[in-house]
């Protein structure tokens, strides 16, 4: 499983995907198969990562309309539909780009 923390820190509540990578990594079990990776802005350099990775947990802040802090789970086609909207991602590359092109190499099923 790959979790990835997605955001920049410099930009008040946008570095919540890093805050939360860094606590769920605090409380993982030695021997866990999970890679905790800082993904910042995103990049193409990410796409190795997701192309080997069985799971994916993408952490980041968004706009959805609820309250500040409010919790929001985007699963499967619901999660592609989500990251497809625009401004979805204040980000240089979205998430989107990147599953996209994971999916593009045969590393993820075509939705």
């Amino acid at each position: 499983m790959l979790v990835i923390g997605v955001g920049n820190p410099l930009m008040s509540d946008d570095g919540v995907g890093q805050r939360l990578l860094e606590a769920l990594a605090a409380r993982a079990a030695p021997g866990d198969s999970v890679e905790f990776l800082d993904a910042g802005t995103l990049g193409f350099m990410l796409l190795p990562h997701v192309e080997q990775c069985d799971a994916l947990l993408a952490l980041d802040a968004a706009s959805v309309g609820g309250v500040p802090g409010e919790l929001r789970v985007f699963e499967g086609a619901e999660f592609d539909e989500f990251v497809r909207q625009p401004r979805c991602s204040v980000h240089e590359l979205g998430l989107h780009d990147l599953i996209d092109a994971a999916r593009l190499t045969g590393a993820l099923p075509a939705r």
